[in-house]
């Protein structure tokens, strides 16, 4: 696909992309046993998080997640299809 699409770097090693690429954000969109190692590691080097559902596989691994960015100072966004809907919105 990116040879399709003209991406010139692509990697099979996250950790390798976050170490190499000057990123503002990132979308997690890895099996869910990852989305707790891949924000934190994330979180860690300076990256903002944006993660699919779940969180995390259990709540020790979110509450890590949510300690990670308390700690960096960067903002973890987890995707919950109904919180901008009008009605959501309403009831906030």
């Amino acid at each position: 696909m990116a040879e399709r699409y003209g991406i010139t770097r692509t990697y099979s090693d996250y950790q390798e992309m976050l170490n190499n690429e000057d990123l503002d954000a990132i979308d997690i969109c890895a099996p869910n046993f990852y989305h707790s190692e891949i924000a934190i590691n994330a979180l860690e080097t300076g990256v903002y998080v944006f993660s699919e559902k779940p969180d995390a596989i259990n709540p020790i691994e979110a509450q890590k997640m949510a300690d990670a960015a308390k700690n960096s100072g960067k903002i973890l966004m987890v995707m919950r299809n109904n919180r901008f809907t009008q009605a959501s919105q309403f009831i906030k």
